[in-house]
C-alpha cells in the first residue's frame, strides 16, 4: 500500500493502523470496513476510491466522504486549481 504525499509529490510507503480492515476492492457492499486514512468504520459501499492511498496496480482503498474531500481539495491545491469558492 502506498500514499502520495503532496509535500514530496511522490508515493511513500504507507501502512494502516494495526487492526484496520481495509479495502480496494469488495464485493459486499454491506462488508464494515476501515476508511483507510482515518480508520472510521463504515460500509464498504458507502466509500470512494481514494485519491491518494492505492495497491499496486493504482486501484484507490477505501476512504470515507470526509478523506475522500480532503483528499479531493489536497490534490486541486497541489495542481494549482484551488478553488476556495466551492470548500465546505
Amino acid at each position: 500500500m502506498t500514499k502520495y504525499d503532496t509535500k514530496q509529490r511522490e508515493f511513500v510507503e504507507y501502512k494502516p493502523q494495526k487492526g484496520w480492515h481495509c479495502l480496494a476492492v469488495c464485493f459486499q457492499d454491506q462488508e464494515i470496513v476501515n476508511c483507510a486514512n482515518c480508520g472510521k468504520q463504515l460500509p464498504f459501499g458507502h466509500t470512494f476510491a481514494s485519491r491518494t492511498i492505492k495497491n499496486k496496480k493504482n486501484v484507490g482503498y477505501g476512504v470515507c466522504p470526509e478523506c475522500y474531500s480532503k483528499e479531493y481539495f489536497a490534490v486541486q491545491i497541489m495542481n494549482g486549481n484551488d478553488d476556495k469558492e466551492n470548500r465546505k
